[in-house]
């Protein structure tokens, strides 16, 4: 039995087959559940989701016959996260409605891989799977980071508290995978070029300074030092660092074929600068300073994909 043929009746012999298998029933079953409880058909299912980091969420406000769900009441969540409190500002609920005229899914606060172990990872991993197994086709990846800043770069083009970056590329080095072995593939491969395109127009028209760059992740919990850490980071080519995303782009990467073949834009609002104290306070305080833009931005960025992302994008 392989992970791509299988019987949801294998729930009985679930601790009998390979890893990535048990990953496909746990997304399964959990897909399953969000389809009965938030109404979905396959007319009304949303191709677009949306991961919604520090101070993103305002954009919930702006959904149109809103329907929503706490993770843990989905299949295997409550036990992964078990004793796993919530961090600050990450609310652990999917979301469904229409958004620019556009159904689609939000997954309000994500679990990080620094939660925990094992189980934790398994949790990362399937809150993203079981978008795959809905057939979302694009995916909006979101984060607070902090910026990096080259001291040769000039002072008009300084990556600064309150700018955005969309991704064009990642550093993986310092940030484990959810994936299990043999599961191999590159997440910087699901990033589309269009997308990107569209995310850096929709980030001008809603106000914000737009950079292009590259994205490194660390585990944490722990902040990068400033005085070692960053400048490592720098010399690799980083323009970013945070504590998600690249792990989401693992499963999405994982589950590419032939014939589901999902696209990724990835999005960081710069939180913090390259000097300063680490707070996750003051990022969180920052990110909701400018959630109502950040809620445009993605209002915007949605708009103007084809509609229900059905239409290919031109990579």
């Amino acid at each position: 039995m392989t992970a791509t043929d299988i019987d949801l009746d294998l729930i009985r012999n679930y601790e009998d087959v390979d890893l990535v298998t048990q990953a496909r029933i746990r997304a399964k079953h959990a897909a399953l559940r969000l389809k009965a409880t938030l109404s979905l058909d396959p007319i009304n299912t949303p191709r677009i989701g949306i991961v919604l980091g520090t101070g993103w969420n305002n954009v919930t406000n702006s959904l149109v016959n809103e329907r929503s769900v706490d993770l843990e009441s989905l299949p295997f969540f409550a036990a992964l996260l078990k004793g796993t409190p919530k961090i600050p500002g990450h609310a652990r609920r999917v979301m469904t409605g229409m958004l620019a005229n556009q159904p689609v899914m939000l997954l309000n606060g994500r679990v990080h891989m620094n939660e925990g172990g094992q189980a934790i990872s398994n949790a990362v991993r399937l809150q993203i799977e079981m978008f795959c197994e809905l057939g979302v086709t694009t995916f909006i990846l979101t984060n607070g980071a902090g910026a990096l800043n080259d001291p040769a770069t000039p002072s008009s083009e300084q990556r600064n508290v309150g700018d955005l970056m969309v991704h064009n590329g990642f550093i993986t080095l310092w940030m484990p995978s959810p994936l299990c072995g043999g599961e191999f593939c590159s997440p910087e491969d699901t990033l589309n070029e269009e997308l990107q395109r569209r995310a850096l127009s929709a980030g001008e028209r809603a106000g914000f300074k737009m950079h292009s760059g590259i994205y490194a992740a660390v585990r944490g919990p722990r902040f990068e030092g400033r005085k070692a850490d960053k400048r490592v980071l720098r010399n690799a080519g980083a323009h970013a660092i945070g504590m998600s995303t690249i792990p989401e782009a693992d499963v999405i990467a994982a589950r590419t074929t032939e014939t589901y073949q999902p696209r990724v834009v990835a999005v960081s609002l710069y939180t913090n600068g390259d000097t300063e104290p680490h707070s996750h306070e003051e990022n969180q305080r920052r990110a909701k300073e400018k959630g109502a833009s950040l809620a445009t931005f993605l209002e915007t960025l949605v708009a103007s994909l084809p509609e229900s992302s059905a239409t290919p994008l031109n990579a």
